[in-house]
């Protein structure tokens, strides 16, 4: 059997990743919800994975595609799409996944729009990006207290 090596490349991506986190340091200026844009997300993962050997090909499984009116009668476009993900080591070794993203855009980007967010899903999903890092184990020194042996008595038998 041939020895699989992509979980290895991929834990050693997980493994960095914790350390760094992603911050939810964007707004929704509509609902004021905070979140992690994809720009966010790629300044900080393309490095690791480069560093890792990682390379992730994203191929369009599916679309749909609708016309839909707003309520100011204008037109929008609303798109589904399944993106299968293959993410390959240095090794050649590879793992598959699909992910979906859904968007509505009243211009010329919804499709874009659903690309990105099938890419976040993924990412989020293949990676387990943290919101905060963890710190650095040599840090601090924890201070331990020696413990007293508990006292057994007739009563606490």
């Amino acid at each position: 059997m041939t020895q699989r090596t992509i979980f290895k490349a991929l834990s050693a991506v997980q493994s960095d990743l914790s350390i760094v986190g992603i911050a939810k340091n964007q707004k929704n200026s509509h609902q004021g919800y905070k979140f992690r844009g994809i720009d966010d997300v790629l300044n900080t993962l393309a490095p690791i994975i480069a560093e890792h050997g990682v390379l992730i090909i994203p191929n369009v499984l599916s679309k749909d595609i609708k016309t839909t009116t707003t309520k100011n009668g204008g037109v929008a476009s609303h798109v589904i799409l399944e993106v299968g993900f293959v993410v390959y080591d240095s090794e050649g070794d590879s793992i598959c996944h699909t992910a979906y993203g859904e968007a509505v855009d009243t211009s010329d980007k919804a499709v874009n729009k659903a690309m990105t967010g099938a890419d976040e899903d993924f990412l989020f999903q293949a990676v387990c990006i943290p919101i905060e890092g963890l710190e650095d184990a040599d840090n601090e020194q924890i201070q331990q207290v020696a413990s007293q042996p508990a006292l057994v008595t007739a009563e606490t038998l």
